[in-house]
């Protein structure tokens, strides 16, 4: 089912001004998830792939420069990888981190979905009484779908 927001919320955003689609069917999907963890005395390593296809997808499509509406795309997929890590090479210092990559695009017109966030990593290492890290996230250019245009890239379904 559509989000309320995205079916009914008419007004002004964070980041820009969004209208609402009441008439916007729900999104149908096929999941695969796999993952695997490894244990070993004072390590963890963990890593997760997924896909998702996804009918009646919905994307955020601009009105204007600085307006955005909601609407079903024919078809879309998500694939993504998650990484995470763990290491206690003593009993006072743990040091963990974790990374991601998300991709969705439109399966039929190959253009990349603006809706997914750009790589990130982050590690931290704590001492018991202090704790310290870094976040990297990346820069992921994604190519613009409406640059020069003013109607949706991806097709609507109706």
């Amino acid at each position: 089912m559509p989000s309320l927001s995205e079916a009914f919320y008419t007004g002004i955003t964070g980041r820009s001004s969004i209208v609402g689609n009441p008439d916007l069917e729900p999104e149908k999907s096929l999941n695969i998830d796999a993952g695997l963890k490894i244990h070993h005395k004072n390590i963890f390593l963990g890593a997760y792939l997924f896909q998702y296809s996804i009918r009646d997808m919905i994307e955020k499509f601009p009105l204007s420069d600085t307006a955005y509406t909601y609407e079903n795309i024919e078809r879309g997929r998500i694939r993504g990888l998650e990484l995470e890590f763990q290491f206690q090479p003593t009993k006072k210092l743990e040091i963990f981190g974790n990374g991601f990559y998300y991709r969705g695009i439109s399966t039929a017109s190959g253009i990349t979905s603006m809706m997914f966030p750009a790589p990130s990593c982050s590690w931290e290492r704590n001492t018991g009484s202090a704790a310290s890290g870094v976040k990297w996230t990346g820069w992921h250019r994604r190519p613009s779908p409406t640059r020069g245009r003013r109607k949706p890239a991806f097709p609507p379904t109706r």
